[in-house]
């Protein structure tokens, strides 16, 4: 018999003492939705029943006649109340009371602490006593007693403040990152509104990502592209940011043409040179009728055949015109003269003099005091006798180093120019950027353009942002993310999600670094109106402190009068 009660009061709603399967709360409280749900000139508080039902009756002093009609009330109460008990006695199965602590409950508190379980006097009301009045908080109760919830004191306003979801360390005073402000809804901060996060930086002239410097880290810079009204290899450059916008520089100054397959000039045309080629004997190009031909370069190679080249012949041919057909220098050797008889040989052009020859013994004696041709060197003279100059960069191609300058800027290829060899350079200055050079060629790397990197100590990929490195890429330990407020505890670094039951090492919660401890749920449960499901998950009663104790709303269920509650007994998680 005494179970079957049981069980009516729990599916009602009614007895909320554990007793079989009944969720355990504080035995002298009525849980509520609506004031009706209370007894008479009680109220309906934070889902809790509070107020005296006496309260009326003991605010004057009965006197006279009233005095006379109490005193017999309360003696037929008296006999009415004897008879029952009488009655009772007589009864088979007695019918217990619930056992209900006889011990002072204690003072009540909004938090439990170290896991403990406030109790509260069945006429406690928390607005009673001024000093246990306090703030209002977002958290679906009345927290300052004035008749409103989670409001701005002395209005209906709801409770606002701002807000923020980037890094602390973002929020500089020239950084357009800025705080947004939220709004307390159902016990619940609403989304963050107006806020300036950090974002990914472009060339604008802004500090986008909000580290103190503009236009740093924007990945256009340095990548490949097409410089206008450029040709060849020339057009091929790079992007840099300047004043806010992106622009394509060239890199790379016109060079001599090459056989590669490139415009190395610059002048629209690829492998349009020629060079100088002759099959024959060696040094005797030039000399006599011999010459040398040209060759073209198709397609980055060079063709086999040697346009124009003039090889000796095996003989002389003795027709007296001063011609040496087979290049050795003599004209006619070998043929008969008359005695005696001179005449020029030789060649007479560029550093070529030509010398005389003398017949004896009816030939045509060596040539004396002639100049022959030479290899061409850089010197501004046909030293080949060939009438031309210098031709083919002769000397020249060769890496060098350009005095004075620094960076890619000294760097250069020897050139025979100005009948002297030259360092003639093949980069010019450009906006450095952190690559490893002195692109601007001022004799520093990198200088203005390193990026700030973090220690990483735990391993979580957020960093000390008392320990750093400059550098252009993250140094082996580091990373790029900021804000780590224990490098010795991955589980601590901004963005953590998970809420956990036990304190850092500095005795707070805050494992999300936002200088805050989050409860996991700040605010009190509650039941959908037709009490089939919860419609926000969270602690009934009280809503407990970080690791503190509390009864967790799981499931709602139709009572009887109201909603019938299943809570159970969980601590508090924090982040």
């Amino acid at each position: 018999m005494k179970r079957w009660l049981v069980l009516l009061l729990c599916s009602s709603g009614l007895l909320v003492t554990t007793w079989q399967g009944c969720t355990s709360t504080p035995g002298s409280l009525k849980l509520c939705q609506e004031d009706w749900e209370c007894k008479p000139l009680q109220r309906c508080v934070n889902q809790l029943c509070i107020g005296s039902t006496q309260s009326a009756e003991t605010s004057k002093e009965p006197t006279g006649s009233e005095n006379n009609k109490q005193t017999s009330d309360s003696s037929k109460e008296s006999t009415a109340s004897t008879e029952k008990t009488s009655e009772q006695k007589t009864t088979k199965e007695p019918i217990e009371e619930p056992e209900v602590s006889q011990e002072a409950p204690p003072e009540p508190t909004s938090e439990a602490t170290d896991g403990g379980v406030p109790e509260f006097p069945q006429d406690y009301d928390p607005c009673s006593d001024p000093k246990k009045k306090k703030a209002e908080e977002c958290n679906g109760l009345d927290d300052d007693c004035d008749g409103k919830v989670d409001n701005i004191k002395g209005s209906t306003e709801p409770l606002t403040d701002f807000c923020y979801d980037g890094l602390r360390e973002t929020l500089l005073p020239n950084a357009p990152c800025r705080k947004g402000t939220t709004r307390c809804q159902n016990g619940i901060w609403e989304k963050c509104v107006g806020q300036v996060l950090p974002r990914k930086e472009s060339c604008n002239g802004k500090d986008d990502d909000c580290n103190g410097r503009i236009d740093d880290n924007v990945s256009e810079v340095g990548t490949a592209c097409d410089v206008p009204k450029l040709f060849g290899e020339c057009k091929k450059g790079k992007k840099f940011c300047e004043a806010g916008q992106i622009v394509c520089r060239q890199v790379i100054t016109l060079q001599t043409e090459l056989c590669d397959n490139k415009d190395n000039d610059c002048d629209g045309q690829i492998d349009s040179q020629t060079r100088e080629c002759y099959s024959g004997p060696s040094k005797v190009a030039g000399v006599g009728q011999c010459k040398k031909g040209t060759q073209t370069c198709e397609k980055g190679k060079w063709s086999l055949k040697c346009v124009g080249a003039v090889l000796p012949n095996k003989k002389e041919i003795c027709d007296d015109k001063k011609v040496d057909e087979n290049c050795n220098g003599q004209v006619d050797e070998g043929c008969r003269c008359k005695n005696g008889k001179k005449r020029d040989c030789g060649l007479d052009q560029g550093e070529c003099q030509e010398g005389k020859q003398v017949c004896g013994g009816g030939q045509w004696k060596a040539c004396r005091g002639a100049i022959g041709p030479t290899l061409e060197i850089c010197d501004g003279k046909d030293n080949d006798c060939d009438g031309k100059t210098d031709e083919g960069n002769p000397g020249g191609g060769a890496n060098c180093i350009i005095q004075g300058t620094a960076g890619p800027c000294a760097k250069g290829t020897l050139n025979c120019q100005n009948k002297k060899l030259e360092c003639v350079t093949t980069a010019k200055s450009q906006p450095e950027v952190c690559d490893g050079l002195d692109n601007d060629c001022d004799g520093q790397i990198d200088n203005g353009v390193l990026n700030t990197y973090y220690l990483d100590n735990d391993k979580d990929g957020y960093g000390d942002s008392n320990k750093t490195k400059q550098a252009c890429n993250p140094p082996v330990g580091y990373t790029a993310q900021i804000g780590d407020c224990d490098d010795n505890n991955k589980d601590v670094h901004p963005g953590q999600t998970k809420y956990f039951l036990t304190k850092r090492s500095n005795r707070s919660y805050d494992y999300d670094c936002n200088h805050k401890n989050d409860k996991e749920y700040p605010s009190s449960g509650r039941c959908s109106h037709d009490c089939k499901k919860v419609s926000r998950k969270g602690f009934t009663l009280w809503v407990p402190g970080c690791g503190g104790y509390g009864a967790l709303l799981n499931r709602c269920s139709k009572g009887i009068i109201g909603c019938r509650t299943d809570t159970s007994w969980t601590r508090q998680k924090c982040k």
